[in-house]
This record gives structure tokens, C-alpha cells and sequence, in this order.
């Protein structure tokens, strides 16, 4: 352990303020849409439904859970702003499709909310192996079709540079 045995329950609450990175990150690529038509207005919206979720959670949870409900209100918040930028941005904008964006965003969900309900290290990591695993197999076809893309690619590059395999 790194910190001091004070903070060892903090491991309980991470996986819920790790939302904001993520989020935030996966939202700067569905928010092209608002990005692509300047409609920048759409993300003063987008923040106001974010503080709402915040300030709602944090009222209801920190009182009752303290730092537990204020970790869960954080990464609640975080993904309400990811999914308000994806509606806005898919309202005004033929996108794509986010479809493994949400279920990845379920399942970090639910793990993160066991990961805070189980005490158990070994049973954490169990569940944390099969929750990664989960994710793999979400992306796997993205992965495949991404390969076939770079292969063609590749091949075309060298029939036009008079490269024959």
C-alpha cells in the first residue's frame, strides 16, 4: 500500500470517480455532431443537466453515505454529461452508432457499484478480471473490423506502389 492504512477504503469508492476521465474523454468523441454544427449553446445545456444531477445526488447521498455518496454522485454526474452530449449531439447530427459506449458504460456501472457493496479483495478481483474480459468481448468485432481495414488498406497501398505480394 502506497498511503497510509487510513485511506484503505477509498479503494472501495475509486472506480466511481474514475468516470470523469473516462467520460469526459468518450464525450469529445460523440459530442461531434454540436462540435461540427457550432451549436456550442447546446453545451451550456449539457453542464446545467450535469450540475443538476450533481447537485441533486450530492444532496440526497452525502448526508446518508458521505464519501461514498458523493464518489457515486460524481460519476453520476459524469456519465449524465456524456449521455446528455451524445442526445444533443445525435439530435442535430447523423452520428454513430454508441450502442457499446452504453452497455461499456453500464457494466462499468454495475462493477464499480459492487466494487463499493463487496469488501472482499479476492472476490474484487475476480469480478474486476470478468468485468475487463466483458468489455473485451464487447469490442472484439470493432477490433476485427478495424484489422480488415488496416489490411486492405495496406494491400492497396502496395498494388499502387507496384508491390505484389
Amino acid at each position: 500500500m502506497i498511503l497510509s492504512p487510513d485511506y484503505s477504503n477509498a479503494q472501495y469508492i475509486f472506480p466511481f470517480l474514475c468516470f470523469y476521465p473516462l467520460m469526459m474523454t468518450v464525450s469529445e468523441t460523440t459530442n461531434l455532431g454540436i462540435v461540427f454544427l457550432k451549436r456550442s449553446s447546446l453545451n451550456i445545456l449539457v453542464s446545467l443537466i450535469s450540475l443538476a444531477v450533481s447537485v441533486g445526488l450530492n444532496f440526497w447521498l452525502v448526508p446518508i453515505y458521505g464519501a461514498t455518496g458523493a464518489a457515486v454522485a460524481t460519476g453520476s454526474a459524469y456519465i449524465a454529461f456524456f449521455l446528455a452530449r451524445t442526445y444533443f449531439s445525435m439530435r442535430i447530427w447523423k452520428g454513430f452508432s454508441v450502442k457499446r459506449h452504453l452497455v461499456t458504460t453500464a457494466v462499468l456501472f454495475a462493477a464499480a457499484s459492487l466494487n463499493m457493496i463487496i469488501r472482499d479483495t479476492w472476490l474484487i478481483s475476480i469480478l474486476n478480471t470478468i468485468t475487463l474480459i466483458l468489455i473485451l468481448l464487447i469490442y472484439v468485432p470493432l477490433v476485427q473490423m478495424s484489422r480488415k481495414f488496416v489490411k486492405t488498406k495496406h494491400q492497396k497501398n502496395r498494388i499502387q506502389k507496384g508491390i505484389h505480394a
